[in-house]
């Protein structure tokens, strides 16, 4: 029998190893699978596997898994339609269960309908098994429903989005055929002992060369830090260059859409607006929270762009993972997830997820953490594909000598004094939050994964009004949707914090 794939699993002995494949109906194998199918399946709920039902997989995708030839796992695919699945009669031996083969056949039921050019994948899961299938990245459809008298979810999952996103359909057709201006330190890699090649300037000796135009040697510290490849970061004059390189790269101006939630970072609308391209906000729920249904119904054809910002700026808060992914898996354009406050969240960034998604722009800043938001050095992360556009379209030497040099000493250092600094301001925001809670014209402070907090007052205006006049500068939000009356308190120091407290205990409104 031809394997199809190979997992071999941690758990198993070096004389041993899982095997899965797909398997011929009526063979033996298929014999043995039913046999399984039935103890897992059906006895625990008193029923016996039908001919009836047997004969439902005639014609159908299935798969085994074998531990030295024997069935232990088995799984049915049944075509719904030319670009979908379902997976069905998913089984694990009871002796196998808790091992990793049931992960290891559902990567191998992917990458079979990967394989035979199917891009859905769709399963009814049992409630208990719900966390499993979330873990994988399935988005429940709908709600809870009952099949043989077990609670259910429908769930599905986009295997096949390198298929169905076609970069060329996505870029302006200008930047797609763009030959990109060649620089002096293009066209030469290397050291030499005279340059003699871009009239620069012989003296001056600590800044007269250009700087390196794909900052090569930072980027190979940041990769190094993050596991990424070099070839699948950009560098930007501050998160805000690459927002705006996705613009010019992605939408046609008086042509296409952008959408957005709303409250959100005000410099994506500001993007959209000075590139001409029109912006459609969706609101948040009251709570702050992304309604991925939403979002995507505010989508058309000429939508290129989605922005998602987590933890979400002025609000505070990470958006739910698993209605962002919702918006990940069913968005054909791009999506650019924006985690500029991810080091305050302890929550796991988007980076891991690139490979799975190439069409997913992740962003992230040296501006808030790390302490360098004067040096104007922001990252986008995203396929070697979508990067090479950003090189394409962006200023040759658009990070200069001096931040390249400071931002890299700094990574030399190692990510010991960042750490400490966000352990300093996590302490920090506890005792913040229970003094403000103290001051009679505070209504409501928001749960923050960021290094700020959105605080509701009964007088937002005059407040910020009393602390510019004592010297305290906060930021007034009330003019924002969702936010009215609202001040965005940064967290600082235990000092800056005591300023802050002592200053709006002199304040009456």
């Amino acid at each position: 029998m031809r394997m199809e794939m190979r997992f071999c699993c941690d758990y198993w002995e070096k004389n041993k190893q899982m095997e899965f494949t797909v398997i011929p109906y009526k063979s033996p194998a298929y014999t043995s699978m039913c046999e399984l199918r039935d103890e897992v399946l059906r006895k625990p709920i008193g029923l016996r596997l039908s001919p009836a039902e047997t004969e439902k997989d005639r014609g159908d995708i299935l798969l085994v898994g074998l531990e030295n030839g024997r069935v232990v796992a088995c799984c049915i695919l049944t075509e719904m339609d030319r670009t979908s699945v379902k997976l069905r009669q998913m089984a694990v031996s009871p002796a196998c269960q808790g091992k990793g083969i049931g992960k290891s056949l559902l990567l191998f039921a992917e990458k079979t309908a990967r394989e035979k050019q199917y891009d859905t994948i769709c399963l009814h899961a049992r409630k208990i098994a719900y966390g499993f299938y979330e873990k994988q990245n399935y988005s429940v459809v709908g709600k809870e429903f009952t099949e043989v008298g077990i609670p259910h979810f429908e769930m599905t999952k986009t295997i096949n989005l390198s298929r169905i996103m076609d970069l060329k359909s996505l870029v302006r057709e200008n930047i797609f055929h763009l030959k990109p201006y060649s620089c002096a330190r293009d066209e030469f890699k290397g050291e030499a002992s005279v340059y003699l090649d871009a009239n620069e300037s012989p003296y001056n000796l600590d800044f007269h060369r250009y700087p390196d135009p794909l900052q090569g040697a930072l980027k190979a510290k940041i990769s190094e830090i993050k596991n990424i490849r070099p070839a699948r970061i950009a560098i930007g004059n501050g998160s805000d260059e690459t927002i705006d390189l996705a613009f010019r790269i992605f939408c046609e101006p008086g042509k296409d859409n952008v959408v957005a939630i709303e409250p959100t970072y005000g410099m994506y609308k500001v993007c959209a607006d000075i590139n001409n391209v029109e912006y459609r906000k969706v609101l948040l729920d009251e709570n702050f929270q992304l309604d991925a249904e939403k979002l995507l119904a505010a989508t058309d054809a000429h939508t290129q762009l989605i922005f998602l910002c987590s933890p979400n700026n002025p609000s505070g808060n990470l958006l739910k993972r698993a209605e962002m992914l919702k918006v990940v898996e069913n968005f054909p354009g791009i999506v650019i997830i924006d985690e500029a406050y991810v080091d305050f969240s302890g929550e796991p960034s988007w980076l891991d997820d690139l490979d799975k998604y190439p069409h997913l722009i992740v962003c992230q800043t040296f501006s808030k953490a790390w302490g360098l938001a004067g040096l104007r050095c922001g990252l986008a992360f995203a396929s070697e594909e979508i990067i090479a556009l950003f090189n394409k379209v962006k200023y040759p030497y658009n990070i200069s000598a001096l931040v390249q040099q400071t931002v890299l000493e700094q990574l030399k250092v190692g990510s010991g004094s960042k750490n400490e600094w966000v352990r300093l301001i996590l302490e920090e925001k506890e005792p913040l939050i229970k003094e403000l809670k103290s001051l009679p014209f505070v209504e409501k402070i928001w749960p923050s994964d960021a290094n700020f907090l959105l605080v509701s007052v009964k007088d937002a205006n005059k407040i910020y009004q009393a602390l510019v006049d004592r010297g305290i500068i906060v930021r007034n939000r009330n003019s924002v949707s969702l936010c009215d009356n609202c001040l965005r308190i940064t967290i600082g120091t235990k000092d800056e914090n005591r300023m802050l407290i002592d200053a709006l205990s002199l304040i009456y409104v």
